[in-house]
């Protein structure tokens, strides 16, 4: 992955952090992978998670939300494996969080929250803004 995309990366990784904790909904920095990947979680994990990366994932692993950078084509939602995931271009994360503070409000309001959540080693946590 070239440095400035890395640098895209995870400018967008914390803009998306911030202004989902802004609304509400407690997420975090999860993980930056060797590759460049980087990958959000959120402390309810009935919301998903998101993939922010310059390149296809592995086929096994699939994240319902999808930040890529030199992807073209139109952001929104496609079925893949008989799951939806939405895509978006990075310079367009803003529709991603969109999507996920309704996806939140729409798990709350109809009480989906399956009671699941992460265990969290606090070590995690040093990129949450809280």
């Amino acid at each position: 992955m070239r440095e400035v995309h890395k640098i895209q990366l995870e400018v967008a990784a914390k803009k998306i952090i911030k202004s989902l904790v802004e609304r509400g909904i407690p997420c975090y920095l999860w993980h930056k992978a060797t590759t460049g990947s980087m990958y959000i979680r959120f402390d309810n994990p009935t919301i998903g998670s998101v993939r922010l990366s310059d390149h296809e994932g592995k086929s096994h692993l699939k994240y319902k939300y999808n930040i890529l950078i030199g992807k073209t084509g139109r952001r929104g939602w496609r079925k893949d494996d008989n799951q939806w995931r939405y895509y978006a271009p990075v310079n367009e994360w803003k529709s991603v969080v969109e999507v996920i503070a309704k996806s939140a409000q729409y798990i709350k309001d109809n009480n989906l929250d399956y009671g699941r959540t992460y265990f969290v080693p606090e070590f995690k946590k040093t990129d949450k803004q809280s």
